[in-house]
């Protein structure tokens, strides 16, 4: 049974019980901002009119021209729009805009109040001064939006009342949810270029129109959305709030340092350290210098017991999905994984005559045919000083490399391999895993590298960091215990996704898509999985009685079908449609395999009747990420169970095949 408290109780149990709305719909009425055409033309028609003129006279307003209207009127008039007489349509066709800026925002008021939460309200001038609420609803402009000039100034009194509301949450108190709403559709970049102008933190804010705000079902599902976020949330943001504050401290101190730093230190650095290793001394510098900010920012105290707070948080189920994927994500693991390197070149001390390149462990050569080399060599082989006798370069030294195949990223990877893998190589626009191959392991001479690079067409532009070339150079030589580097995040790729179901003759029917950014392929430990978003959920949810209205109409055919045999003959010349028609046999038979259609077609729609009463059951749909089928297959998606039948790259064909009631397709975004 469907608890009808469920929202409500969620909430509670998340500790959401207040909410803050903040839209200039809630301050007084002003004059200034009326329509000028609008009020001339209500003067025009109120003052030819000694019925209506008394009338505003008897609310007090008693003036010559429409100039001496003041704010103080213009509240009056919105107050009594109710009660009016004569004046009633006048008034509410000058204050029309008004009154539904308000109305939209009552009934948000009400849908909130119905689930027990409490509400405040406030507008542009109103000062919060509590920090009570756990999520607040901010209108994106903030203030009149007649002219651009205007509506810039509305978008940056929105900015400067999160930053306020930011400020108020301090010490050990979490910081609340921002809502980001609007009466018009805003764009992404609108959304991110808010985000950023506000500072704050992206899973602490989100966007949503306020057409959904005052729709039930919508507000319902998205604050199921938000609550479950709540725990994992609040640690990630007090851990992003602690690494701000490192930061900012440690740039003043980092700074000092390496000023106090003298002459002498960096020239004893050169001349003691550096002369026989052969490290090149501006490479060391910036090692030495990176490892002192990264102790500044990340080991700090602060820092360290705010992680301490998110390592202690249980296995959380995973929030639903609301944003579009997160490409920083994915950027900042590639940066942990891959330094930019420039062509290859000479050690900066070499002679013309001995113009050895100057090799790393993790070095990465690529050529246009998409061959793939890295470096395997130990860094303490590969090290040399061309003015030092004890590692001056030699010819004969031998290099290893070991070949890569790039892997698409889309594509899963075989369950049985045992073969060293690195994530998310960028090549050419696209994203791949690499293979290496440990079997095939090549070796060239010192003296003969530069050769093979040109003859291989090979270039240098990436180093694979330390710790995962290590690993690919443990798993190697097998001697030592393998490195456990950190395990990759999830990485998101768009997917385009749309839905087809069946009319009543039980052809595909297209119904609603394609999406690019609806939903998202999750890359993690060589699996991949879907995940569907808010949006995605929203979309279908809304065309939930048209979808039944499709299924209601194949059950009617199909009951026609049975009563009336003559109809089966009733085909199109030269279409043969068993799936339409069953094939005419005995009259038994017949019927028998006509209602099992019809019992199938009401079970679907018993399906997704369940479905749309049960909002659990919609924020489960986006709230599991699914395994993906291979490319050009499909499969049955288990939760919620019987609904959806998902395709990868699959063809539709114009029978519907499926035992669910709906084919969801993933294709790739070209």
């Amino acid at each position: 049974m469907i608890d009808p408290n469920y929202v409500s109780n969620v909430l509670a149990e998340k500790q959401v019980a207040n909410i803050t709305i903040i839209d200039d719909a809630l301050d007084p009425i002003e004059a200034k901002n009326i329509d000028r055409t609008s009020l001339e033309q209500f003067w025009t028609e109120v003052e030819e009119n000694a019925q209506l003129t008394s009338e505003l006279k008897a609310l007090a307003i008693d003036v010559k021209t429409p100039e001496e209207l003041t704010d103080s009127h213009m509240q009056t008039l919105y107050d009594q729009r109710d009660s009016l007489k004569g004046l009633k349509p006048y008034v509410r066709r000058l204050l029309d805009d008004e009154i539904k800026a308000r109305s939209e925002v009552q009934i948000i008021k009400t849908n909130l109040e119905e689930l027990k939460l409490r509400v405040m309200p406030a507008g542009t001038k109103a000062q919060i001064t509590n920090n009570d609420s756990q999520i607040y609803l901010l209108d994106y402009y903030l203030g009149p939006i007649a002219g651009g000039e205007e509506a810039a100034q509305a978008v940056a009194t929105a900015v400067d009342r999160a930053q306020t509301i930011y400020k108020q949450y301090t010490g050990a108190s979490p910081r609340p949810v921002i809502l980001l709403m609007s009466s018009k559709e805003l764009t992404q970049e609108q959304v991110r270029e808010f985000r950023k102008k506000s500072k704050l933190l992206g899973g602490m804010f989100h966007q949503i129109p306020k057409s959904d705000l005052a729709n039930k079902d919508r507000l319902e599902r998205k604050l199921l959305a938000l609550a479950k976020s709540f725990p994992v949330a609040h640690a990630i943001e007090s851990l992003i709030s602690a690494l701000e504050r490192s930061l900012l401290s440690a740039v003043d101190q980092f700074g000092a340092s390496i000023m106090d730093l003298s002459l002498e230190d960096y020239v004893y650095i050169q001349q003691l350290s550096l002369k026989e290793d052969g490290q090149p001394f501006g490479d060391y510098l910036l090692w030495l210098f990176a490892a002192d900010l990264h102790k500044r920012v990340f080991e700090s105290e602060d820092v360290e017991q705010k992680q301490q707070a998110v390592d202690a948080l249980p296995m959380l189920e995973l929030p639903p999905r609301q944003l579009r994927p997160s490409t920083e994500l994915a950027e900042m693991f590639k940066s942990a994984l891959f330094r930019r390197m420039p062509e290859i070149a000479p050690h900066p001390l070499s002679s013309a005559n001995e113009p050895y390149p100057l090799l790393n462990l993790g070095d990465i050569f690529i050529n246009d045919k998409k061959e793939l080399y890295m470096v395997l060599s130990p860094a303490c082989d590969l090290a040399f000083s061309p003015n030092s006798e004890g590692r001056a370069p030699s010819a004969s030294k031998t290099i290893t490399l070991i070949p890569g195949k790039l892997h698409p990223i889309q594509k899963s990877l075989p369950k049985d391999l045992q073969k060293p893998i690195t994530e998310l190589f960028a090549y050419n626009g696209q994203t791949y895993r690499i293979i290496w191959d440990q079997k095939r392991v090549i070796t060239c001479e010192y003296g003969k590298m530069n050769d093979w690079i040109k003859a291989g067409g090979f270039r240098r532009e990436y180093l694979l960091r330390l710790l995962y070339a290590l690993q690919v150079q443990q798993e190697y030589i097998a001697d030592f215990s393998r490195i456990g580097p950190p395990i990759a995040p999830p990485i998101f790729n768009p997917v385009r996704v749309e839905l087809f179901g069946y009319d009543e003759k039980a052809k595909v029917r297209h119904l609603i898509g394609p999406f690019d950014d609806h939903a998202a392929l999750v890359m993690s430990k060589g699996s991949t999985k879907c995940a569907l978003d808010l949006n995605f959920l929203e979309r279908f949810c809304s065309s939930i009685p048209d979808f039944k209205k499709n299924i209601e109409a194949r059950i009617a055919f199909l009951a026609d079908l049975l009563t009336n045999p003559q109809a089966a003959t009733a085909k199109e010349p030269g279409k043969d449609d068993k799936s339409v028609y069953p094939p005419l046999g005995s009259e038994g038979d017949r019927k028998e395999k006509l209602n099992s259609k019809i019992e199938k077609c009401k079970s679907h729609l018993r399906l997704l009747e369940e479905f749309e009463a049960d909002k659990s059951a919609q924020i489960g749909l986006i709230s599991l990420p699914f395994d993906a089928p291979e490319l050009d297959r499909s499969q049955s998606l288990p939760v919620p169970k019987d609904l959806f039948h998902v395709y990868h790259e699959k063809e539709i064909t114009g029978n519907y095949q499926e035992q669910e009631p709906f084919i969801l397709r993933l294709s790739t975004i070209k």
